[in-house]
């Protein structure tokens, strides 16, 4: 029955971001009470988040400058990011995003978005910014229509920019990665970006994928999603990343996942939740 409950829900989503976000009826007004309605529910475990702050001055002005936000978040991130291990994932609360919104509703959990920690040098290519590996929908400053590497002061210089209303947390590995581990994950990295044919589903797609593998698998055949094997998408690349690592259970069905299964508490191979918070400045 609880299943039921839950497809009716996600379909009533669907519904609505059909027939209003699409229509640009979404209203801030309907954004708004999502965003009360579930900080309400979910107070008790953001206040058990480790919190750390990023300062911006001249918060506004300069979140209009994605330039001068990266230079200004660039060295106090780096900071933060030194005790945090490669390999960590890096949790995003959408409060801007219709769609992902929707999602998390549905889902009824904090976060929209996921993704693994790179530090500097992961590569061992001199290169001295943190960098992030996910996959995702939107793109920045990548062709790629599957996992991706990005510099992380600067996805999150452009994200900030474009979507305002967000939470960011890390979640830190309780262990770091051995040297093996830190070998396989870079493997495991490159050869999902050079696997061309990877792309990321349709809303859609995401939409049916998910809960039909999750609660309804007698459903998968009434409709047919092309090359389905080639669909990936951020949960279900970090999810195998960790499997492929050998810290997590090769057994779990990566297309029912999403990224608040990293939150759970009997996710036992990472530590508490840190969350980043960007002061604005007058």
């Amino acid at each position: 029955m609880e299943n039921v409950y839950l497809f009716l829900n996600l379909s009533i989503i669907i519904f609505f971001y059909i027939y209003f976000y699409q229509q640009k009826s979404f209203s801030n007004l309907t954004k708004n009470l999502i965003i009360i309605l579930t900080n309400i529910k979910d107070k008790k475990c953001w206040g058990k988040c480790k919190k750390v702050y990023i300062d911006i001055p001249n918060g506004e002005e300069t979140l209009k400058n994605v330039e001068e936000l990266e230079r200004v978040i660039n060295p106090q991130l780096k900071e933060i990011l030194k005790s945090i291990n490669s390999g960590s994932v890096f949790l995003i609360q959408n409060n801007t995003d219709a769609t992902s919104m929707l999602f998390r509703v549905g889902l009824n959990g904090r976060f929209s978005h996921c993704a693994m920690l790179l530090q500097p040098n992961f590569f061992n290519d001199g290169n001295q910014e943190p960098l992030m590996f996910q996959a995702a929908g939107e793109k920045i400053d990548s062709k790629n229509t599957g996992p991706d590497i990005h510099f992380l002061t600067k996805f999150l210089s452009v994200y900030m920019s474009r979507y305002p209303s967000c939470r960011y947390v890390f979640r830190d590995l309780k262990a770091p990665l051995t040297q093996e581990q830190s070998l396989k994950l870079g493997e495991s990295i490159c050869r999902s970006i050079k696997k061309k044919e990877t792309r990321f589903p349709t809303n859609f797609e995401l939409f049916w994928t998910y809960t039909t593998e999750k609660y309804f698998r007698f459903l998968i055949p009434l409709v047919h999603i092309e090359n389905k094997e080639n669909i990936t998408f951020c949960s279900k690349i970090v999810t195998e990343t960790f499997q492929f690592l050998g810290l997590l259970n090769k057994k779990i069905n990566t297309f029912s996942t999403n990224p608040n299964d990293f939150t759970l508490s009997n996710c036992d191979i990472f530590s508490d939740e840190i969350e980043i918070i960007f002061k604005m400045g007058n």
